[in-house]
């Protein structure tokens, strides 16, 4: 999976992304366990905090998935793209992934992730 291919959104500044009715049925529409994780890190270590702290398993048996960032200036959509792509790699191809990201000028180098896996 490539993240060009998934829906996408990106706010300047701001608390939250910004979620249609449409995306938050699509969430919870899908039956079987619920399972997130979120945390503030620097981000050369996210995939690995990502990898302790959610099951392979989840991610490949998840049928939706929603992935928030908050990310720091400093930061490049090209950091992000090659972290992230790791974990989208895992996902079967039938995970519908919901991805956003906020700048957020307070957290620098560090990257804010919240991620939601349901359907699994």
């Amino acid at each position: 999976m490539n993240i060009k291919d998934q829906k996408y959104n990106c706010t300047k500044e701001g608390k939250g992304i910004i979620l249609e009715m449409t995306d938050i049925c699509l969430l919870l529409s899908k039956t079987g366990k619920v399972s997130g994780y979120t945390n503030i890190i620097n981000i050369e270590y996210v995939i690995d905090d990502i990898a302790n702290n959610i099951s392979r398993y989840d991610l490949y048996k998840a049928k939706s998935m929603l992935v928030s960032l908050d990310i720091g200036r400093n930061i490049s959509l090209l950091q992000i793209n090659n972290h992230m792509q790791d974990i989208f790699d895992i996902c079967s191809e039938q995970c519908e992934i919901l991805f956003g990201i906020i700048y957020n000028n307070d957290i620098d180098n560090n990257i804010g992730y919240k991620i939601l896996l349901t359907g699994i």
